[in-house]
């Protein structure tokens, strides 16, 4: 047990797309087209325009791979000095083992360094730094990588609305003790459930009519009475636990109703989703990629928190909260603060 307070920051950040780009009008949208005769594409892909996809051949590991590295040359670390790698290849090769652990083959990982899978369902980002926060400092770990990967534009429907924002992508980051002051620090995590829609928005197979009883292949699914949740709990209580916990964080303050040095991520489903979420809290200022790279999953908080480090000169405040839903349901807000 280290004898220091180890104040574990975000020290390096990465992310990964493939090169193939789906854009809105390409012939894969046809049978959703066909299925909404009459609307034009600007109502149906409201918020969308191009999206990265894996090719034939290419896996969300080798993404998840080429994001760990950046994250980890951002940091200044080695593969050797990882001491735990935790995260989430969504949808890996077999029900069990999660790909996380082909990941940690391909990054050369040290023997002891334990791959762990979190399959919370989009909040992963979240629910891995508390475990990497509380790792370091109770001194289980000096350095743990995460690593976020997304395949599902392989696992979604064409006749559904999620296969209008589908697109796969990676991000990783590496935690360990402070540096400088310039890493983001997990100061607070917030969750919220609501269990009873459990059921109404699920990954599986359909089970096709006939003797043979051939079962398709997964896809994710949503409910009517999933549906019924994003209006009832994603449209209304992520915002009013992101407004907790904002005013009961002491250094934060609002100017005319907006919420000064705040930068906001979140999970990406939709634009009109994130616009009803941003209206309620009104931060400083907002990262989304949803137009550009679309709906990454449980990947898009961490890819847009690395993204924006490289790619928006406005990201400059030192407050930043990830907002996170997950379809059992449950909503988790997490804030981070650097440069105190």
């Amino acid at each position: 047990m280290p004898d220091y307070t180890p104040d574990p920051r975000i020290l390096g950040t990465g992310h990964a797309v493939p090169p193939s780009v789906r854009t809105n009008d390409d012939p894969y949208f046809d049978p959703y087209r066909r299925l909404h005769e009459g609307k034009s594409d600007s109502e149906l892909f409201q918020g969308y325009k191009t999206r990265h996809v894996l090719a034939d051949g290419e896996t969300v590991v080798d993404l998840m791979v080429l994001a760990a590295q950046m994250a980890m040359r951002n940091a200044g670390v080695t593969p050797s000095q990882i001491d735990m790698l935790i995260g989430d290849a969504s949808i890996s090769d077999y029900l069990v083992p999660n790909g996380i652990s082909e990941v940690h083959k391909k990054l050369g990982l040290s023997k002891s360094t334990w791959p762990l899978a979190v399959t919370t369902a989009f909040s992963q980002f979240n629910a891995a730094m508390m475990m990497a926060d509380a790792l370091i400092r109770a001194g289980r770990a000096t350095y743990v990588l995460i690593a976020l990967g997304d395949n599902w534009t392989r696992y979604v429907h064409p006749e559904t609305p999620q296969a209008l924002s589908a697109a796969d992508g990676a991000a990783a980051c590496v935690v360990g003790p402070r540096h400088d002051a310039a890493g983001w620090a997990l100061v607070d995590t917030r969750t919220e459930v609501a269990v009873d829609y459990y059921g109404s928005m699920f990954m599986t197979s359909d089970l096709v009519a006939g003797p043979a009883g051939n079962l398709t292949k997964p896809y994710f699914q949503i409910t009517d009475k999933g549906a019924k949740g994003f209006k009832e709990f994603a449209a209304v209580r992520p915002q009013e636990l992101a407004i907790q916990q904002l005013k009961a964080t002491a250094g934060l303050r609002q100017v005319d109703g907006t919420w000064q040095d705040l930068s906001f991520i979140c999970h990406q489903a939709s634009s009109v989703l994130i616009d009803t979420w941003v209206q309620a809290i009104r931060p400083e200022n907002t990262v989304s990629t949803l137009a550009q790279y679309g709906n990454m999953v449980h990947a898009s908080t961490l890819f847009n928190l690395s993204w924006a480090r490289t790619c928006r000169p406005d990201f400059t405040q030192n407050w930043l909260q990830s907002l996170c839903l997950g379809p059992d349901m449950h909503v988790n807000v997490s804030l981070f603060r650097r440069n105190f």
